[in-house]
């Protein structure tokens, strides 16, 4: 399983054009970002030569995100990164669109779904060396701002949801969630309250059992969002804080209990 460690050895300035990203003045990023796949697209027909490339720039991204402190604002403009990669004009070759796999450049951001996917299987007990803890707490709290970023822009493409609900199901729906699953848990309701709340009004599902109910749950037909499984969360977070959390995770899951009530009361 790749997890974090397959976004190793992306070059440095890549990942620094990224994480010091601003939208107000920062063209250059999104040239440099963009333009070597759409020369790419344009002098190859080989598929696996421009997937390579896709995943190579996706990868940097998702590095730029990891190495961004959970609590730093500059998470938000790298979510902005990403709309502004989505907005560029559609490119095309010998008058048709370019796509991988169906999805369209840039407005399906392809492949970014499948490579945030193959992260999600970074392992996540106490034993996971501190680096990839870091790691991985920055990447959720990333990935919830940049669910909250698309709910607030009606942006509904590539769904990062299903993402957020594997991580809160590690850690809320199974009986000794680690403190890195119950913090990771935590930073999404801390940073997505009203998009996640939105989505459980909503009553979201997916297909299949992507979505099916952790252990603890096993008994429930959930497949998705809603609000009976947004309450057991809620309860759960609450019974966790008795537990012997480290300083960290204790402070993010009284900060996600606050912020999960806030938005219900709105």
């Amino acid at each position: 399983m790749p997890g974090l460690t397959s976004i190793s050895n992306i070059p440095e300035s890549k990942i620094t054009s990224i994480a010091t990203y601003n939208s107000q003045n920062n063209n250059t990023a999104l040239t440099n970002f963009c333009q070597p796949i759409e020369d790419k697209f344009q002098s190859t027909d080989n598929d696996e030569h421009i997937e390579i490339e896709l995943r190579e720039a996706w990868k940097a991204v998702i590095e730029a995100a990891a190495s961004t402190p959970h609590s730093s604002p500059q998470k938000q403009k790298i979510a902005d990164f990403i709309l502004d990669v989505q907005a560029q004009p559609a490119v095309e070759k010998d008058g048709e669109k370019c796509t991988m796999h169906e999805m369209r450049l840039w407005t399906d951001l392809p492949l970014f779904g499948w490579v945030m996917r193959e992260v999600w299987n970074t392992d996540t007990s106490d034993n996971t060396d501190p680096e990839t803890k870091t790691q991985w707490l920055n990447l959720n709290a990333w990935t919830a701002t940049l669910m909250t970023s698309q709910h607030t822009n009606s942006v509904r493409e590539p769904d990062v949801s299903n993402l957020g609900l594997w991580t809160i199901r590690a850690a809320l729906e199974s009986d000794q969630p680690s403190n890195l699953e119950l913090a990771a848990a935590a930073v999404w309701f801390v940073y997505a309250s009203p998009a996640i709340w939105g989505l459980s009004l909503q009553e979201k599902t997916f297909e299949g059992k992507m979505a099916k109910p952790g252990p603890r749950f096993r008994d429930r037909v959930w497949r998705g969002f809603s609000r009976e499984r947004w309450e057991s969360w809620l309860e759960r977070l609450g019974g966790c804080e008795e537990r012997g959390l480290n300083e960290e995770t204790r402070m993010l899951v009284q900060k996600a209990r606050k912020a999960m009530g806030e938005v219900v009361k709105n």
